[in-house]
């Protein structure tokens, strides 16, 4: 032996679809194709605001990866990654004024209160790059307070200004987790990815609502674009709403210049609304239709009985009700027309799903005890109604 050298690891869990990464690794080599080759075919796009590499169309503007910018990346199945190096990087990051993407230069996690400090006053807002949590100052929303090694944010901030990630002293290393990008609802589910924009629902809009309602966000084409689940009356929360996502064929987001509608569902009732929501007008985006990158305010929200049609108790029965083994679904009043019918726990995932004609059983043993909900549609109705398994 001649010569050793010890290399520095930092190690991701990435899931299928988008994900974020940022480094505290200055890496061996820098080049992404060489640096991301160990994902090979896997690898559909990385990008930040200004650069991308996106292997399948043969674009690359990154060239060098760069530890003072987050990056999206994006991958065809769940897949390990690392990232090796001999040095830590410079933990000393300049932003500039506007959005940007916001790395994690630090071993363990950041309290963003005490990474900004006095700097907390040019904080517009932060968000998780791929995902729903949101640090707000001007809205009093907090969901976002830790930044994770490995991850990476979105920042928008009114002047630029240096930071210093501080060291970790005896905090525990942030340990490899998967990375979060689709949320599961009754409604289907949401696609995470990195065009988004940002709404927040005033405490007074949500005067009417009750702990455990949900918010969908919708499209022209009545796909789910966005998610929100109420937890308090009296607290402003925010509704992350995505875009497109360009490396696919299929429309997964919003479009640039789309309407947005806005129902609900309140699960302790099954019952559905259209809303019609009232937009702050001194807020950044209040024309109602999405814009990636813009913050808006939502001021006010009346509901409405959902204009699809719906099953009075004695056209549509389901028994017994509450169930053990076996529930019947029957449809009365001479209703021949096929429909779906979905059982959905309460997290949102779909248990059983078929369709039928007047009648049909299902069996419901395996379930755990506790409620799920029967959604019945076809393309002249959409009715839910809870159930309870013992």
């Amino acid at each position: 032996m001649t010569g050793l050298s010890a290399m520095l690891c930092q190690y991701y869990s990435f899931s299928e679809g988008w994900n974020s990464i940022s480094s505290y690794l200055s890496p061996s080599d820098p080049d992404v194709v060489t640096m991301f080759s160990p994902l090979g075919n896997k690898l559909i796009a990385m990008n930040n605001l200004t650069s991308i590499y996106w292997p399948g169309v043969n674009v690359n503007t990154i060239g060098n990866f760069d530890n003072a910018s987050g990056y999206a990346i994006k991958v065809t199945e769940d897949a390990g990654f690392t990232v090796g190096g001999s040095e830590f990087a410079n933990t000393g990051l300049t932003l500039d004024q506007g959005w940007q993407y916001l790395p994690v230069l630090s071993e363990c996690d950041v309290n963003i209160w005490d990474l900004f400090g006095e700097n907390i006053e040019n904080i517009i807002i932060i968000q998780d790059l791929i995902g729903i949590d949101v640090f707000w100052p001007e809205m009093g929303i907090y969901d976002l307070e830790t930044l994770e090694p490995g991850k990476a944010y979105r920042i928008k901030t009114a002047n630029g200004f240096t930071v210093f990630f501080p060291g970790c002293g005896g905090a525990p290393l942030s340990q490899i987790s998967s990375q979060v990008n689709s949320i599961p609802t009754l409604w289907g589910d949401v696609a995470m990815t990195p065009s988004t924009q940002v709404t927040a629902v005033l405490h007074a809009a949500l005067s009417e609502f009750i702990e455990g309602d949900v918010i969908g966000a919708f499209g022209q084409s009545d796909q789910l674009y966005g998610y929100l689940e109420v937890d308090s009356q009296a607290q402003t929360q925010a509704i992350t709403l995505f875009g497109d996502d360009a490396t696919s064929a299929d429309q997964n987001g919003f479009a640039d210049g789309e309407v947005i509608s806005y129902k609900l569902f309140r699960t302790s009732t099954g019952e559905a609304f259209d809303l019609e929501v009232e937009y702050d007008y001194s807020v950044g985006n209040s024309s109602g239709n999405y814009q990636s990158g813009s913050l808006a305010a939502i001021t006010n929200i009346e509901m409405n009985s959902s204009g699809t049609g719906t099953l009075n108790t004695a056209s549509l029965e389901i028994y017994p009700n509450p169930a053990s083994e076996e529930i019947t679904i029957k449809l009365n009043n001479g209703y021949s027309s096929v429909v779906g019918v979905k059982i959905i726990d309460s997290k949102g995932q779909v248990l059983i799903e078929k369709n039928f004609t007047n009648k049909t059983n299902l069996n419901v043993s395996a379930f755990s005890g506790g409620v799920y909900y029967v959604k019945i549609n076809n393309e002249n109705l959409n009715e839910v109604r809870k159930i309870v398994i013992r």
